[in-house]
C-alpha cells in the first residue's frame, strides 16, 4: 500500500537574461494511491513455480501555468493554462515456470492493463500589460477522456547445459500509455485538447549465463532487438507555433548486443566489465514530424562500457582495506529528437576511486569516494528550440567526494 501527495512551485527562464523575455511560472498539486495484492508459490513436486498479482492505481493532479512571451504586436504578453487531470489504473498478471525436465524451464506470464484518463484544461492569452485585455483563447476543454487497455505476454525457454552454464530465449511485450498535450500557443482544433496514443514494443532476447567451476570467472551476454510502434516524439511542428507537443509518428527497431564479465585473476582482486552496443533507427516517419529519418533517437549512445578494478587486503588483526577503481564510457549522443549540434553531447569517460577501512569487528567502517576524477563535464539533459532561438543544457555536477563513517550496535 503507498500514499504519496506533491506540492511544488517553481519557474524557469528560457532565455537566459536579466529580462522577462520567454519564461514559464508552475504551481503543481498530485496526490496518488496504489495497492498491490501478490501471491506466489510451488507445486508440491516443485516443478512449477508461480505469481500472480493485482495493482490498483489512482491519481488526480492540477496545474497553473504562466508563459511569459514577446508579441509582434509590440507588447509583451502572458499565457494562463489552468490545467486538471485524473488517472485511474488497475492490472491483474501472472506467471508460470514449469521444469519440463532437470534441464529446461519454460516460464509464461501475461498482464492486462485498463487505465482510464481524463483531462480538462483553460487556457488563454493576455496582453500583460496595464490594459491586461483577453487577447485569445487558445483551448477551453471542459473535459476529455481516454481509455488504454491492453493485454501484454512473456515468453522464456531456458536450457540449463550444466551447473554452470545456461541459455535462455525471451519474448515480451510490452505499453507506454497515452495522454494529452497540455500546453499550445495557437489556438487547438475547437478549442479541444489534442491527445497522443499509446506506444507499443516487442523484443526478442537470446542470452548466455555461465560460471566455472571454482566461480572465479562469470559470463554473460544477451542479443536483443526490439521493435517498436506508434512512438510518442515530443518535437515543436511549425504548426503549433514553437510549442512542444508529443505525437504517435514513428516506428522504429533497436537491437543491441550486452556483454559482461568478473574474474578473480589472484587473491583478493576482482576485475569486471561491461560493454553494450545500440544500433537504433526509424524505420517509418509521419510527414507531419520535421525530423530527418537518418537522425540519431535521442541520449541514446551507440556504444557505452565499464571497467572495474577492486582490491581487498586483510590485515593480521582482522580488519580490512579495499580499493576499488572503475572507469565508464559512452559515444557521442544527440539532445534532442531532431539532432540540434548546439545540444549534443560528444562521446566522454569518467573515472571514480573509492577507498575503504573495517575494523576486525565489522563495526567501524569508513571510505572516501571520489567521482568523477579528471571533472569531466557533459550534458544530463538538454533543450533546443529553433523557432524561438534558444539552446539550454543542464550538466553533471563535476568532480564531486564523499566521506562516510558508520558504526554498527
Amino acid at each position: 500500500t503507498a500514499w504519496r501527495e506533491l506540492e511544488s512551485s517553481f519557474q524557469r527562464d528560457s532565455d537566459h537574461t536579466p529580462f522577462n523575455v520567454f519564461a514559464t511560472a508552475n504551481l503543481q498539486k498530485q496526490r496518488q494511491f496504489s495497492q498491490e495484492f501478490q501471491a506466489l508459490g510451488d507445486s508440491f513436486d516443485d516443478t512449477v513455480h508461480w505469481v500472480s498479482g493485482l495493482y490498483y492505481f489512482h491519481e488526480d493532479a492540477s496545474e497553473l501555468t504562466n508563459v511569459f512571451m514577446p508579441d509582434l504586436r509590440g507588447y509583451p504578453i502572458e499565457g494562463f493554462f489552468d490545467h486538471k487531470a485524473s488517472n485511474k489504473n488497475w492490472a491483474v498478471y501472472g506467471e508460470v515456470t514449469f521444469d519440463l525436465s532437470e534441464k529446461t524451464h519454460l516460464t509464461i506470464g501475461a498482464r492486462y492493463t485498463d487505465e482510464h484518463k481524463h483531462y480538462s484544461s483553460y487556457q488563454v492569452m493576455r496582453d500583460s500589460g496595464q490594459s491586461n485585455q483577453l487577447i485569445e483563447v487558445l483551448m477551453d476543454e471542459p473535459g476529455q477522456s481516454l481509455r488504454f487497455r491492453k493485454f501484454t505476454t512473456r515468453a522464456t525457454l531456458a536450457f540449463d547445459w550444466n551447473l554452470n552454464t545456461k541459455t535462455y530465449a525471451t519474448y515480451s511485450q510490452g505499453f507506454k500509455s497515452g495522454g494529452f498535450n497540455s500546453r499550445h500557443l495557437t489556438p487547438s482544433p475547437n478549442l479541444r485538447a489534442i491527445a497522443y496514443q499509446p506506444e507499443y514494443v516487442s523484443q526478442y532476447e537470446l542470452g548466455l549465463k555461465h560460471t566455472n567451476a571454482d566461480h572465479t570467472f562469470r559470463f554473460n551476454s544477451a542479443l536483443f532487438y526490439s521493435d517498436y510502434a506508434d512512438i510518442q516524439i515530443s518535437t515543436n511542428p511549425s504548426a503549433t507555433q514553437t510549442a512542444t507537443i508529443t505525437q504517435n509518428a514513428a516506428k522504429a527497431s533497436i537491437s543491441g548486443v550486452e556483454l559482461e564479465f568478473a574474474m578473480v585473476p589472484m587473491a583478493h582482486w576482482l576485475i569486471e566489465a561491461n560493454l553494450g552496443y545500440l544500433d537504433a533507427h526509424y524505420d517509418k516517419l509521419d510527414q507531419q514530424v520535421n525530423i530527418d529519418p537518418n537522425n540519431a533517437f535521442a541520449w541514446t549512445p551507440e556504444w557505452s562500457g565499464s571497467l572495474t578494478a577492486s582490491y581487498t587486503h586483510p590485515f593480521k588483526n582482522g580488519s580490512i582495506f579495499d580499493a576499488r577503481f572503475s572507469a565508464n564510457f559512452k559515444s557521442d549522443t544527440e539532445g534532442t529528437a531532431e539532432n540540434e549540434t548546439d545540444v549534443r553531447q560528444e562521446s566522454y569517460a569518467l573515472g571514480n576511486i573509492q577507498l575503504g577501512y573495517r575494523d576486525e569487528t565489522d563495526n567501524w567502517n569508513a571510505a572516501i569516494n571520489i567521482d568523477n576524477i579528471t571533472d569531466r563535464q557533459y550534458l544530463i539533459s538538454a533543450n533546443q528550440n529553433q523557432a524561438i532561438g534558444y539552446a539550454e543544457g543542464v550538466y553533471n555536477r563535476g568532480r564531486t567526494w564523499r566521506l562516510t563513517l558508520s558504526r554498527r550496535f
